[in-house]
């Protein structure tokens, strides 16, 4: 089941990946409750950052420009290059779980939150 999928452009790749600035992705929309750790996560709508940091790439979620949650990304090499993000958010087929996925230059970037039932 998909529950979102945006393509937001942007500057080089090059550059945007150079700054230490977070790079803005995209945005999405949470349908239900979830929960990344201890932080739980209202339906609504989100947007989505990447963050370089000393322990590698973050994957932020901000709303109202506060950064509600953000974890360290599972990087993967991408099937292509990807000139411009692409978000991905999709709950995992009989599972709890849903994920984000960035694609952006050869990378994946991955996180997951658990969905937390009312």
């Amino acid at each position: 089941m998909m529950i979102c999928a945006l393509v937001i452009g942007g500057m080089g790749i090059a550059h945007l990946l150079q700054a230490a600035e977070p790079i803005p992705v995209g945005t999405i929309v949470l349908k239900q409750t979830a929960r990344l750790g201890d932080t739980v996560i209202e339906p609504g709508r989100y947007r989505i950052r990447l963050v370089e940091k000393d322990e590698g790439m973050f994957i932020q979620i901000v709303r109202k420009d506060q950064v509600v949650a953000e974890d360290l990304a599972i990087v993967q090499p991408a099937r292509r290059t990807y000139r411009r993000p692409l978000v991905d958010v999709t709950r995992l087929w009989r599972q709890e779980f849903i994920r984000i996925r960035v694609f952006y230059g050869e990378h994946v970037y991955k996180m997951v939150l658990e969905t937390v039932q009312p």
